[in-house]
């Protein structure tokens, strides 16, 4: 039986899009990524309490970010961002997910079977997953044996479609995150654009968006903390 000890350091897995670009003309400057301070905000997160952290995507190698989300406070997201694996390459399961956000999860996240089976396994075993932005978009696709999206009837959040629309993303020609989750039968809130709003259902914790993404990772945190102590 493993120590509080060793609970505690028990790694994460965050998980990012390969995508580099979506559309046509779907940002400004034509690209899409990963946040830079959502990636900062995680890797934070989890230095300061203590947890290792394995950041993959599906194609391995630096994950790249969305130039328009770089600034001057998280600017070594970059150089998080260099040491991804790939998914492929992982031979084991993890204590708890991230899922991080950016357009590009509707293109390969949501569809990467290598991941559906480890979420699966993941939620199976009671494992905590966390979902930020688009990245909840990636757990509608999560099918129990009996046929039924594992995400069913609980209580999630993601990115907005009135946020999407705000950004002109809705044009992209891809099914909305907030669309996904509604159809896989997921009870879908959201707040206002832009302003910190989680859910946390049965072991999987949503954020509409980056401002959501400290509360967020403190619910996790907050998880292993009482798994260390137990």
């Amino acid at each position: 039986m493993r120590s509080g000890r060793q609970l505690l350091m028990m790694t994460t897995l965050v998980v990012a899009t390969s995508c580099s670009i979506v559309g046509d003309d779907h940002d400004l400057d034509g690209s899409t990524g990963v946040s830079a301070t959502q990636l900062g905000m995680v890797h934070r997160s989890l230095v300061e309490a203590g947890l290792e952290m394995t950041l993959a995507s599906p194609s391995g190698g630096p994950v790249p970010v969305h130039s328009g989300s770089l600034s001057e406070e998280w600017s070594g997201a970059r150089d998080i961002a260099a040491t991804g694996v790939g998914l492929p390459d992982l031979d084991r399961d993890f204590e708890a997910y991230v899922l991080l956000g950016g357009a590009g999860v509707l293109v390969d996240l949501r569809t990467d079977e290598r991941l559906v089976r480890m979420l699966d396994r993941a939620l199976s075993a009671g494992r905590t997953v966390v979902a930020i932005d688009q990245g909840a978009a990636a757990l509608a696709q999560v099918v129990g044996p009996d046929g039924i999206p594992r995400i069913a009837g609980l209580r999630m959040t993601g990115r907005s479609s009135a946020e999407d629309r705000a950004l002109g993303h809705h044009c992209i020609g891809i099914d909305s995150t907030e669309h996904r989750l509604r159809a896989a039968g997921a009870h879908y809130s959201a707040g206002p654009n832009w302003l910190s709003h989680v859910m946390s259902d049965a072991g999987v914790i949503t954020a509409q968006n980056t401002a959501s993404v400290p509360h967020a990772m403190s619910l996790l945190i907050d998880t292993r903390e009482r798994l260390a102590a137990a």
